[in-house]
């Protein structure tokens, strides 16, 4: 006969512990990049791209005209733009017993992990597009890095911005927030956003003449993730920003500057296959598969009316 003392440890685990069947929430990135894109569905049956024109404005008349005399018509240049649709999609399998026997419901916690990815996929090929397409401006006013090269981003870089996307005829996104009643409220002008990487969230708040969002006098029109304004550029931060060996890329967007298209009614479907759907390759109705796919295509409409500022991190 076993003789002895019988402590906590004896215990097996199974025993001790609760099953919490509460699932912990999953840390997830914002996704933020189509905020300001124009979005346009194709009907189905209607082909898997869209094209957009537009005609570069004439130049301005200088010469008067001379009575009796005329000279060669002026002949528009048009300029097409395309974008494709392509299609994004992941899948699980699953046995029987994994479904059956699981103490949480499996198959929504994989059906919500889908849709987290589907959203962070888009987001990050939006924010691709706007890479790859866009010409860029190096911070070089800062003091750390390498000044008079890339540094930091200052005041000065994001004035350099705006006067470019004024003198390409950018439109501004936001309307004007008049000053309100509160006390240490301000007006915030009509501007451009510009999304950057969480990581620069110090460097945005140091720059002269940063205007922070709670001294905004219009708080239902401030976005989430929204940081605050310097010159005419309000910021909006975003875990899933671009940094490429310590290069951060700040995006900074005017109106109808980038748009997305989609299959119309297919943006997102989720699909469920259940056990034995496969047929004879299931003898044993043992599978069942959880999946999603989505159409998408981005493009640069104007690439005049957006621009990057690259920089370091001080």
């Amino acid at each position: 006969m076993a003789k002895g003392i019988t402590t906590f440890n004896d215990i097996p685990p199974g025993i001790r512990n609760i099953y919490n069947r509460e699932m912990l929430e999953v840390a997830t990135k914002e996704k933020i990049f189509g905020l300001f894109a124009n979005t346009t569905s194709i009907p189905t049956g209607n082909g898997d791209g869209m094209e957009w024109n537009r005609y570069d404005p004439f130049e301005v008349v200088t010469t008067p005209l001379t009575d009796g005399v005329y000279g060669a018509p002026r002949k528009a240049i048009r300029r097409p733009i395309t974008s494709k649709l392509e299609v994004y999609g992941d899948y699980s399998t699953l046995t029987k017993k994994v479904v059956r026997t699981n103490l949480e419901d499996v198959t929504m916690q994989y059906t919500q992990a889908f849709a987290e990815q589907a959203g962070l996929t888009f987001d990050t090929l939006m924010r691709e597009v706007l890479y790859s397409g866009v010409s860029y401006i190096n911070c070089k006013n800062g003091v750390t890095g390498t000044p008079g090269t890339l540094t930091e981003i200052t005041a000065v870089d994001v004035a350099i911005m705006v006067k470019q996307l004024k003198n390409n005829g950018a439109k501004m996104l936001s309307s004007t927030l008049q000053a309100g009643s509160g006390v240490g409220t301000a007006p915030v002008s009509k501007g451009y956003f510009c999304f950057v990487h969480t990581d620069m969230r110090d460097d945005v708040r140091a720059m002269k003449d940063f205007q922070p969002v709670r001294t905004y006098s219009m708080l239902k029109s401030v976005y989430e993730s929204e940081l605050g304004a310097v010159d005419d550029v309000r910021f909006i931060e975003t875990n899933n920003g671009k940094v490429v060996s310590g290069t951060y890329t700040c995006f900074v967007v005017g109106a109808n500057a980038y748009g997305e298209i989609d299959l119309s009614g297919n943006k997102y479907t989720v699909y469920r296959h259940g056990f034995g759907s496969a047929g004879s390759e299931d003898p044993h109705s043992m599978f069942m598969s959880l999946g999603w796919d989505g159409y998408w295509g981005g493009v640069i409409l104007n690439e005049m009316w957006l621009g990057q500022l690259r920089c370091t991190h001080s």
